[in-house]
């Protein structure tokens, strides 16, 4: 979560709702009564409620706090010289699919098959018409082709 102020109000409310759970010698039954009523009182579900406390006891106040949503930024990125090596790849034989195109790079040795995602290279890698596009083009080029993360592809200094 990116305003951590807010985050640690948060896990300050759900502090509040499992502090009746956490006294100490508290039977299951009562335990049960309990996760009834604060489940009535606030409208949160039951598994919900749980989910909180295994939360607290595994990782304690810190493990309240609400996770960030959206996709973390990865660390490993593909390498330039492993795409161009793709997207040649698909140049060569348009029809190619992700998964034959990342069972060619491993063949080569140029990935190793554990760090290879079909979902990664599917978003990076541009469709099979953008390379027949690619292909037909003229060599004299105004600017490198290329794939940039926001997708777009370069080819003759214009966008696909």
């Amino acid at each position: 979560m990116k305003d951590q102020k807010k985050a640690k109000a948060i896990a300050a409310e759900r502090m509040q709702l499992l502090s009746p759970l956490l006294a100490d010698g508290i039977d299951p039954a009562k335990a049960k009564e309990i996760k009834v009523r604060i489940c009535e009182q606030t409208g949160i579900s039951e598994r919900t409620l749980r989910r909180y406390l295994a939360k607290y006891r595994e990782e304690g106040f810190s493990g309240l706090k609400p996770l960030g949503k959206g996709r973390q930024p990865s660390e490993e990125t593909i390498p330039p010289e492993v795409l161009e090596q793709a997207i040649l790849l698909r140049r060569e034989v348009p029809g190619r699919s992700v998964a034959q195109l990342i069972q060619i790079l491993e063949w080569e040795g140029r990935i190793s098959a554990a760090k290879s995602s079909a979902a990664r290279c599917k978003n990076v890698l541009p469709p099979a018409a953008t390379v027949r596009a690619i292909c037909s083009c003229t060599p004299n080029l105004a600017s490198p082709p290329g794939v940039f993360s926001n997708g777009i592809v370069i080819v003759c200094g214009t966008r696909i």
